[in-house]
């Protein structure tokens, strides 16, 4: 089965851990995030979704980690 990759404003379908596939950084949401609907954003480390990051805002590059 294919791991479900997530980009710049995608949903955070749900609570967990995310991890930047390009850098490795993760980001956790809460369930409070999804409940506000919360979207993905731009990679803090190394700008993955920006015109400046390796990956732009078109691509996929959230990764799910779990819990």
């Amino acid at each position: 089965m294919e791991e479900k990759i997530y980009k710049v404003t995608n949903e955070v379908p749900q609570a967990g851990k995310y991890q930047c596939v390009v850098c490795g950084v993760i980001i956790e949401y809460l369930p409070k995030h999804i409940i506000a609907g919360v979207t993905f954003g731009i990679c803090p480390l190394c700008h993955s979704g920006s015109d400046i990051g390796p990956k732009k805002p078109n691509e996929e590059f959230w990764h799910y980690m779990g819990i």
